[in-house]
């Protein structure tokens, strides 16, 4: 009795045909990672950031999505990059005015571990100083917050679409 046997090769994958449909998915998700970086500001009054997308793969990975600042030298990303990761005691001085005017009582509109910021608050007495000892801002964590949010939501977001690119491939999984 004779027995042939034949090995059987898969084919090699399309890389171009599965990147090609991760890369647009990427590109559709960007707006939903910058509106959720924008919901951390939402409460703000004055100048906020102002977002962008980088992105970035290869055949080896999935492309990977970066949040960055538009201008990172404006206002607005300077004061939430202090907010983010805290400052230490720093003085401030009266400069353009004999004195600096301020409430006794302030209530700050975002804390520490939360995504969230809501308009402040100050109230009387008024105080008038040449210079005050700030004693610092507590670091509101957001930059971790916020990529442990977008990587779940991205995560939920490509699995379904990996499977598809997979299929597109030529090695559905069944």
């Amino acid at each position: 009795m004779t027995i042939k046997m034949k090995a059987i090769r898969a084919q090699p994958p399309d890389m171009a045909a599965f990147n090609k449909i991760i890369q647009e998915q990427v590109d559709k998700f960007s707006p939903y990672a910058i509106q959720e970086a924008d919901r951390v500001t939402t409460g703000w009054s004055g100048e906020r950031p102002k977002w962008k997308t980088t992105k970035r793969g290869t055949n080896q990975y999935i492309y990977m999505l970066s949040l960055v600042f538009a201008n990172p030298d404006s206002k607005g990303a300077k004061k939430f990059t202090w907010l983010d990761e805290g400052t230490g005691p720093h003085d401030i001085v009266a400069k353009n005015a004999p004195r600096l005017v301020f409430n006794a009582k302030f209530s700050a509109g975002s804390r520490p571990g939360s995504l969230r910021t809501f308009r402040s608050s100050s109230g009387p007495p008024l105080i008038f100083a040449k210079a005050v000892r700030h004693p610092g801002i507590k670091p509101r964590g957001w930059s971790v917050l916020l990529q442990e949010n977008l990587n779940r939501m991205f995560a939920d977001w490509m699995r379904p679409i990996v499977v598809n690119a997979v299929a597109s491939s030529g090695h559905a999984i069944k």
